[in-house]
């Protein structure tokens, strides 16, 4: 059993909440409505879609550290 691989896989667990916990709160917070999943403050460069599609992409990368982190956990 390798110790190292068991932290470095809940390090990656702790590390992808904490991305996607400041993600919402630093980026996505003033662009949404009020109650709604649905991004919808348009700024001066990014348009509706573009701000979805930048969402979709932050948490993304927060799910492959929670993998990468599942496959250290598994494979010591």
């Amino acid at each position: 059993m390798n110790t190292y691989f068991l932290i470095e896989g809940t390090l990656c667990f702790h590390l992808g909440i904490a991305h996607s916990i400041l993600g919402e709160y630093l980026i996505f917070k003033n662009k949404r409505r009020k109650g709604s999943l649905m991004l919808s403050k348009k700024s001066s460069e990014l348009e509706e879609r573009d701000l979805r599609i930048l969402w979709a992409i932050w948490h993304l990368a927060s799910v492959f550290g929670w993998c990468i982190g599942t496959i250290l956990i598994i494979g010591r």
